[in-house]
């Protein structure tokens, strides 16, 4: 394959899959019937009955990806803005991989590696799931 080809390819593949998105939930009786289908669940409810600050997103994700952001938002408010993160990533991958792995290097070492990002981050996450579930 090309080198251009291959850095076409997440995005031909990112526009490909919202392309066949509703027409399959469609057919598969509609977005809850696909959800009905999926393996996934959130383990901290199955095990302790309760909510985590992610309860949702994989369905929020499913319904961004079939263009219902009212329901995405619904589910969990980060689904709907993951699908145009998702494809921006995507375009950049094409315009240039190596900025791609530059903002994963920066990610790596500047939030992963900083004990205080760290902890902001996980702060964050418990507190937006007390704001979330109450």
């Amino acid at each position: 394959m090309a080198p251009t080809t291959s850095r076409a390819l997440p995005l031909g593949l990112w526009l490909s899959s919202l392309a066949v998105a509703t027409p399959i939930a469609q057919l598969a009786g509609g977005v809850d019937a696909v959800l009905a289908l999926s393996p996934l669940r959130c383990p901290l409810m199955l095990l302790a009955g309760m909510p985590c600050p992610t309860c949702g997103l994989g369905h929020a994700l499913v319904h961004a990806w079939t263009f219902d952001l009212s329901q995405a938002w619904a589910h969990h408010p980060l689904g709907a803005l993951l699908l145009p993160l998702s494809g921006g990533l995507c375009a950049l991958w094409m315009v240039g991989p190596g900025r791609v792995r530059g903002l994963g290097r920066a990610l790596d070492m500047h939030v992963l590696r900083s004990p205080v990002a760290l902890l902001v981050g996980v702060l964050a996450y418990v507190t937006w799931g007390i704001a979330r579930f109450g």
